[in-house]
């Protein structure tokens, strides 16, 4: 993995690239301190992630997240940043991950990790992609019943039908299909949104469920409800979501 550091902050770089030449998926890092200098670097060592500063002295990291999300193999984008409040709207802009200073070396271990499977992921799904593009007679939209799963650094190709539901966990990610448990570091977020068929639901903030699989469903406490799955696992229904639950499922009367 090639990484280009874009922070204004010269020991922030160091202490960086200190710490990132210790993970072992790191192939090379390059440091650039503006934003002439980053797209300087991206079209000559072709970065595959950036470790991106919020607060920069010539233009703010967000507004370079976007102009980089349009360049043609755009790199993956990491936030590094003192600040805890752009979070949500780095992720809105498909970062991978969002680290704050002071940094630890654990945390950054993480965070190239999820990069690494995430790479990992997108060449699977290129090169299958090229696979049937190449066959005389490619089947139509052959990746839309196959959700692609990183597990490490292996990519899963689990097809959609035999999903249970999935479940968010620890900061992990647990897919559940009729013959096995897939934990990943994708979020609940990017899932529910890849998972465009009708027949999943949100229906907690750490459950999407296949509405196919629903066995049974019962009252439970504080206005909520609990459903069994077909493989009896038991799920809640949290109150916020009954609502919408009912009406997905034409309950309401």
């Amino acid at each position: 993995m090639n990484i280009l550091i874009v922070d204004d902050e010269p020991l922030a770089r160091s202490e960086l690239t200190f710490l990132l030449k210790q993970c072992p998926e790191v192939n090379s890092v390059e440091q650039a301190d503006s934003i002439e200098e980053c797209f300087s670097q991206m079209n000559q060592q072709m970065p595959d992630v950036l470790f991106l500063d919020i607060h920069l002295s010539d233009e703010n990291g967000l507004d370079l997240a976007k102009k980089i999300n349009q360049v043609p193999n755009a790199p993956f984008i990491i936030f590094a940043t003192a600040f805890d409040q752009h979070a949500i709207e780095a992720f809105n802009l498909n970062a991978v991950d969002y680290i704050l200073k002071p940094f630890e070396f654990k945390r950054i271990q993480q965070a190239v990790t999820k990069a690494q499977e995430t790479l990992t992921k997108t060449s699977a799904l290129q090169a299958l992609n090229q696979q049937q593009t190449s066959q005389a007679a490619p089947s139509t939209d052959a990746l839309k019943d196959l959700l692609p799963v990183s597990v490490e650094d292996k990519v899963f190709f689990v097809p959609i039908a035999d999903i249970y539901y999935l479940e968010a966990q620890n900061k992990k990610l647990l897919i559940h299909t009729l013959d096995h448990i897939f934990e990943t570091n994708d979020t609940l977020i990017s899932l529910e949104k890849t998972l465009t068929s009708p027949n999943f639901l949100r229906i907690h903030r750490s459950y999407l469920v296949n509405l196919d699989y629903i066995k049974e469903m019962e009252p439970w406490f504080n206005q909520t409800m609990l459903l069994t799955m077909r493989n009896d696992e038991k799920i809640p229904v949290s109150r916020s979501y009954v609502k919408g639950f009912k009406h997905r499922l034409k309950l309401n009367r």
